[in-house]
């Protein structure tokens, strides 16, 4: 059987100066002074480097740690969290993965959790999700909630006390069958402030 080797990679990129995309003008540009602004890539890490070089891994939706060490990306091939160790940005190393039950989505982190969106559908018309919450200093599952359908994004409110954010993806006929098409709505989890009976709070449509 060939090696196979997946061209799914993490660019680690350092940012020199605040106006990342020179989209304005700065008063210092107007005036004939330079700035370096432009991302510099620092290093690349190949996802397969987590797994095997046969292996269909992935590196998509990507998160830092709260202590900056350690990126976290989703690997829905694999059906698990992959972990980069960045204590020297320019070298960055494996550092294992967690399978969370699904095909991850999205990550992103709250204070020392980390909050997956993983879709667990077995089928298009069927659509199902949870939300995966791992403490990042142990790598340990704490808490998984059902989102009662096929999560597509995570987001923090950027008040960490305000509940957290996933997109759904309900079903709908279309001409190629049942697929899969957003439905532009929330559902709100509630953070660790808030009534730890009362998780899964609603939906909202915008």
């Amino acid at each position: 059987m060939p090696l196979r080797r997946s061209s799914s990679a993490l660019a680690l990129l350092g940012l020199t100066a605040a106006a990342a995309l020179n989209a304005v003008p700065t008063t210092a540009s107007a005036h004939g002074r330079s700035h370096d602004t432009a991302f510099k890539r620092l290093a690349t890490f190949p996802a397969y480097l987590n797994s095997a070089i046969d292996d269909a891994a992935a590196a998509e939706i990507s998160t830092v740690t709260e202590d900056g060490r350690t990126v976290v990306y989703t690997d829905s091939p694999g059906k698990r969290l992959g972990f980069v160790d960045i204590t020297n940005p320019g070298k960055p190393s494996p550092a294992g993965t967690l399978a969370v039950g699904g095909e991850p989505i999205s990550v992103a982190h709250l204070g020392h959790l980390l909050l997956a969106g993983v879709n667990t559908r077995e089928s298009f018309t069927n659509p199902s999700g949870k939300l995966v919450v791992v403490d990042d200093r142990n790598r340990k599952v704490v808490r998984e909630i059902d989102l009662g359908g096929q999560p597509d994004s995570v987001a923090v409110a950027p008040n960490p006390r305000k509940p957290r954010f996933e997109q759904l993806l309900p079903t709908a006929a279309g001409p190629e069958g049942v697929v899969a098409v957003p439905s532009r709505g929330l559902v709100i989890v509630s953070s660790e402030t808030d009534d730890p009976d009362n998780n899964l709070r609603g939906a909202v449509n915008i």
